[in-house]
């Protein structure tokens, strides 16, 4: 077929991060979101660390106890889906060199007017090897979903929690409040209404 160099694709390259690092915090970071390797270090450097009560915990009031334990939970998997973000698009971004080779091979085969290349097993395997990276391409689109999954239920485990704590503050107040609250206003209403200058 004539021309048939000029039905080549233009792509996309992959963008990388990167950080100017002033500080010495976000370097790891930025390694690690480009190669998936060094994530828990590069993660921590950059993070404000998540210190533990100990003993403290017994200084808490019983009735917030259990809201200083699942806000902790919350940090704690935020940091989780956080990690693994982190890991999977370094993961990716890694290999994207090496898939963007075979993909450029696979294009100059597909393209080649060589008669070796035209062969019906070469046709073939060309299709074959084509079928094969869309799977993986598929895979690695499911990863970066999942990814992006984990940090949704995170963040929606966030606001359940913050939803959670105005509904029990609310029910707290109406149970133990609103008595008190009510008697040091009651007939107040009655005096400002029938108050008189003398």
């Amino acid at each position: 077929l004539p021309g048939l160099p000029r039905h080549a694709l233009s792509y996309t390259p992959w963008r990388y991060s990167s950080s100017t690092d002033i500080y010495g915090t976000s370097g790891g970071w930025t390694q690690a979101i480009n190669t998936g390797a060094g994530v828990i270090p590069g993660y921590r450097r950059a993070t404000e660390p998540l210190r533990t009560f100990g003993a403290a915990l017994a200084n808490i009031p019983a009735n917030q106890v259990e809201r200083v334990k699942t806000d902790y939970a919350t940090v704690e998997l935020t940091d989780a889906a956080n990690l693994h973000g982190i890991e999977v698009l370094g993961l990716q971004r890694a290999k994207a060199k090496a898939n963007e080779r075979a993909i450029l091979e696979l294009e100059a085969a597909t393209l080649s007017t060589a008669d070796e290349m035209n062969t019906h097993i070469a046709v073939l395997n060309k299709i074959n090897a084509a079928g094969m990276m869309a799977v993986r391409a598929s895979q690695d689109t499911n990863q970066l979903l999942i990814a992006v999954l984990d940090h949704q239920v995170a963040e929606s485990k966030r606001r359940r929690d913050a939803e959670a704590a105005v509904i029990s503050d609310h029910i707290a107040f109406r149970t133990r409040a609103a008595g008190p609250a009510n008697s040091g206003i009651r007939g107040t209403t009655t005096v400002l209404s029938t108050f008189r200058m003398p």
